[in-house]
């Protein structure tokens, strides 16, 4: 039987290694952040962590626009508490753009 923190990390290396496809392009990177995206709304991936893995496809493509909002949220999550920002905070943001990014 698989323990949910098991579970959440094979979501997230899967995520990961959708995240490397889509660099590399062996697998279009609309269908692989789309795939990531789908995961974060199901609850099934740590929207942060796998925020950073979409931010890290934008910052590898030069036409991936649609990403480059969660370059933003990535930096923002981490490192500006002061501000009023935090991982936590972020995570509603995420969500929301991970829903407009697969369309619903």
């Amino acid at each position: 039987m698989t323990t949910p923190t098991a579970r959440g990390n094979s979501e997230l290396l899967e995520c990961v290694l959708l995240a490397r496809q889509a660099q590399d392009g062996s697998l279009p990177w609309r269908e692989a952040c789309g795939e990531i995206a789908r995961r974060i709304i199901a609850g099934q991936v740590n929207p942060n962590d796998a925020c950073t893995l979409l931010s890290e496809i934008s910052q590898s493509l030069s036409d991936a626009d649609e990403l480059r909002i969660f370059e933003l949220l990535a930096h923002e999550q981490y490192g500006h508490e002061h501000l009023g920002f935090t991982a936590e905070s972020c995570a509603a943001d995420i969500l929301s753009e991970c829903r407009l990014l697969v369309g619903g």
